[in-house]
């Protein structure tokens, strides 16, 4: 038999074998995936020392555009003292996207600390009361109180 012939059978023969071993191999690994449903949304029970700070943060109109404002900042610390030297016990993970935070703590006062930036251009931050101008910082700092088994809402404030 002629070598040539017999090396151009066999390639004939090996690519719909490793053609078909692939696609069982992938149709073996796709049936492996979970299917994820729709979660059933349950209430979450708290302790009963816990309750729910609730921050909303309130923007008021500084002659800016709203795109040019940013969250910098929530976090949450035990009392005056941690709070100014930056020792924190939570902090949130802020978004220009979202203006609500929760965080579920043990009953008592806590105080907060949010800041928000300017981004413009020029004058115009400064103008709105951002010291230092573009990407001038303001802050709120404010004491809380938590009460268990409640969600205790406060509302920011940049003066």
């Amino acid at each position: 038999m002629n070598r040539r012939k017999l090396t151009h059978n066999h390639t004939l023969f090996t690519q719909p074998v490793i053609l078909i071993i692939l696609l069982i191999i992938i149709s073996c690994t796709a049936s492996c995936l979970p299917e994820f449903g729709e979660l059933p949304e349950e209430e979450e029970v708290l302790p009963d020392s816990v309750g729910i700070l609730q921050i909303d943060f309130v923007i008021r109109d500084y002659q800016i555009p709203s795109n040019k404002i940013h969250l910098v900042d929530l976090s949450i610390s035990t009392d005056v003292e941690n709070a100014y030297k930056g020792v924190f016990i939570a902090k949130a993970n802020v978004s220009d996207q979202k203006r609500s935070y929760q965080f579920k703590l043990t009953e008592g006062s806590y105080y907060y600390q949010a800041i928000i930036t300017c981004s413009c251009g020029g004058d115009t931050c400064l103008n709105g009361g951002f010291q230092g101008g573009q990407f001038g910082f303001k802050y709120d700092i404010d004491k809380v109180m938590v009460s268990a088994g409640s969600t205790n809402q406060y509302n920011t404030l940049f003066d």
